[in-house]
């Protein structure tokens, strides 16, 4: 099933309806917590519209972006805009950090990490990574000080979806047992 925006509407309408509330990553708890992350591989303008529906709903989420992405440019006027719209609206904004930009990850990151400080005046406590392929293997590696979505914490210890390829692949969140039980999820989109 793709997800389309009305889609995505009646997905958060149904974590709402079962007493599930929306946190980010630090602040969740055992039993319905929703974290909710956007990573941003192609279109800034797909994700600040998902931003406004979920605003409209009352739900706030996480955004990660790619500063070395090929289809858009966070650096640009109307890429700043566009993230300072986000926050305006109670979301996170973050780094979605591709590893294999650089020849040493950790000092890209940290290259990273000073340029989205001097645009948005603040450093991410967290960043997901963009197609983490072997890092996953060792998943709870420190990178810097910076946590990142793929600790075990977050994606192990918790249910996790992703509509990675364009469709949840494992089953729909809102149908799910774990959705029934209350479980506490974190679930990754990609705006496009």
């Amino acid at each position: 099933m793709k997800l389309n925006i009305d889609v995505y509407k009646e997905i958060l309408l149904s974590f709402q309806d079962n007493s599930y509330t929306f946190c980010g990553f630090f602040n969740y708890k055992k039993n319905n917590s929703l974290i909710l992350r956007h990573d941003v591989d192609f279109d800034i303008n797909a994700a600040v519209a998902i931003g406004r529906v979920e605003q409209k709903l009352g739900v706030s989420s996480t955004f990660f972006f790619m500063l070395t992405s090929p289809f858009y440019n966070v650096l640009s006027s109307a890429g700043i805009e566009a993230l300072l719209e986000l926050r305006s609206n109670g979301h996170e904004i973050s780094i979605h950090f591709d590893p294999t930009a650089y020849p040493d990850m950790d000092s890209g990151l940290e290259q990273e990490l000073r340029v989205f400080a001097t645009f948005f005046s603040y450093r991410p406590a967290i960043v997901s990574l963009h197609r983490p392929g072997p890092f996953s293997e060792n998943n709870n590696r420190v990178i810097l000080d910076i946590r990142h979505t793929y600790e075990d914490e977050f994606f192990r210890d918790m249910c996790y979806y992703s509509d990675s390829g364009g469709s949840f692949s494992y089953g729909q969140p809102h149908t799910s047992n774990a959705f029934t039980r209350g479980n506490t999820m974190q679930i990754l989109t990609h705006p496009i």
